[in-house]
């Protein structure tokens, strides 16, 4: 009996020091695992950043935590639990934040869940197509495809082949990853115009001046350009619409200024003398394309424009606009508010 209770004494000591060497290891685990990351790196780290490249291994991306020094856990320590670990998914590609409340645990979950630091670009209402070229510029964490295409080869890659660019795309804004591209939120912005424009068509009042969804949108465009005072939206929609329907020329401001390159913010009355393709003083109806991106609620006023008898606008120096009936109405007003020198900004002042 005497041997046997040796072996046993003998087993349960090796169990025991087993035992004790699993709660030390795992212990140590515990702490290296849970330790911040290494502030002196984080705070280092101009970007506060890790990026995270698509086709990644997992075990590339946890060796690149470590010999950065953003991790300072043993990188045998980091493998080991990633492979314990592994149903809870694998990595995604992206931009990472860094910060000193991470640890190894945490910054291993945020990768596996995706969660990656989301910019935005806004565009507000009325901006043309060439400001919006010109923002995406601004934002170097966007992969800038832009560049190598012209307004009408953009066009074409989004199937819509001579097509201009101009009022194509639904003013908002987009987020985006570092690394994507300019066009990817084109492609967003494009796809919401049509949605957007689609929809508002569909609820149109019966007015039947416009042949065409891309007619409703040049109004758009030229209302979001003459008011940005809400109230008044639907009412210069209502002049405009009027004056279609008597073949009046629509007499704008906005879109001689489209018209001219290089305006220099004075418009001059050579200006409205200058035949282009946008000088609704000498073209009759709507100018060929829009002349920016409109928002939603020009459109709406577009499409849905109220019922009045108004065939004439100016602007009062408040951003709001007095409506008339007659010519003689309207001249009176521009005596008012024009001549009188309370305004300053050229505003649509239609006369027939």
């Amino acid at each position: 009996m005497a041997p046997r209770r040796t072996a046993m004494k003998k087993r349960l000591l090796i169990l025991l020091l087993f035992g004790v060497s699993a709660g030390i290891a795992t212990g140590y685990c515990y702490i290296q695992l849970n330790k911040p990351l290494s502030s002196t790196v984080v705070n280092q780290n101009s970007s506060g950043s890790f990026q995270v490249s698509e086709g990644a291994s997992l075990n590339k991306v946890l060796s690149s935590l470590v010999k950065q020094g953003i991790v300072d856990t043993p990188l045998w320590v980091f493998k080991v639990y990633a492979r314990l670990t592994s149903s809870e998914g694998t990595i995604k590609t992206g931009e990472y934040s860094l910060d000193k409340t991470q640890t190894a645990i945490t910054l291993l979950a945020s990768i596996r869940a995706g969660k990656v630091i989301t910019r935005t670009i806004r565009f507000p209402e009325g901006w043309t197509f060439t400001m919006w070229r010109e923002s995406f510029k601004s934002h170097p964490l966007l992969d800038n495809k832009l560049a190598g295409y012209t307004d009408y080869s953009l066009m074409r890659l989004l199937g819509q082949e001579g097509m201009h660019p101009e009022g194509q795309f639904f003013p908002d804004t987009y987020t985006y990853q570092k690394g994507d591209t300019d066009i990817s939120i084109l492609i967003r912005a494009h796809q919401r115009m049509r949605d957007v424009l689609e929809a508002e068509w569909s609820s149109r009042t019966e007015h039947n001046v416009f042949a065409n969804s891309q007619e409703a949108l040049i109004l758009a465009s030229i209302i979001e350009k003459e008011t940005a005072w809400e109230p008044d939206r639907m009412r210069v929609a209502a002049v405009f619409v009027n004056r279609l329907k008597k073949k009046m020329k629509l007499q704008t401001d906005p879109t001689v200024i489209y018209g001219i390159d290089d305006f220099d913010g004075n418009l001059r009355r050579k200006d409205l003398r200058t035949k282009t393709p946008y000088n609704t003083y000498i073209i009759p109806g709507l100018p060929p394309t829009p002349i920016c991106n409109p928002g939603l609620s020009s459109i709406k006023a577009a499409l849905q424009p109220i019922t009045s008898n108004n065939y004439y606008f100016v602007a009062r120096g408040d951003g709001t606009s007095e409506f008339s009936e007659t010519l003689a109405q309207h001249n009176r007003a521009v005596t008012r508010f024009q001549k009188s020198g309370k305004i300053k900004d050229y505003r649509s002042t239609p006369s027939q």
